[in-house]
């Protein structure tokens, strides 16, 4: 006995969907892919962020401008690198992020590197810049 032709595009149809659907649900949920080995100008926002927040407490660590500029332009921010340095550093200001000692230290230095590059944000008026804290170990 034959299937009605309908139903076997009925048939066809909710296998693809469940296909698709079964493809998205593995990849999304079950085991997504996870980059290794990213570099800098690679990464997302928060990711640019943290990789910001660490060259600016290496270089508040060990002075060298050298090291954090080719960090940063790593980055491919081209020009703008400190300025983005400088803006970054006032959204941590203005989020819970300045609420935690650490948080004030990495933002002061950042603050404190894009100074010394001749670039300025709203980080400084916010968390008073000039405020001495301890220095990173």
């Amino acid at each position: 006995m034959k299937a009605p032709r309908g139903l076997s595009i009925v048939v066809l149809l909710i296998g693809i969907v469940a296909g698709i659907g079964g493809g998205v649900l593995y990849a999304w949920v079950i085991n997504p892919v996870v980059h290794t080995d990213v570099l800098p100008w690679q990464l997302n926002r928060d990711g640019r962020t943290a990789w910001m927040i660490a060259v600016s407490v290496a270089w508040a660590h060990d002075g060298d401008i050298i090291r954090a500029a080719n960090r940063l332009n790593d980055l491919h921010l081209n020009d703008q690198t400190f300025q983005v340095l400088a803006d970054s550093a006032c959204t941590l200001a203005r989020s819970s992020y300045a609420q935690s000692q650490a948080g004030l230290i990495a933002i002061r230095s950042m603050v404190r590197l894009a100074q010394g590059q001749g670039k300025r944000g709203c980080a400084s008026d916010l968390i008073g810049a000039n405020t001495p804290t301890a220095a990173p170990a």
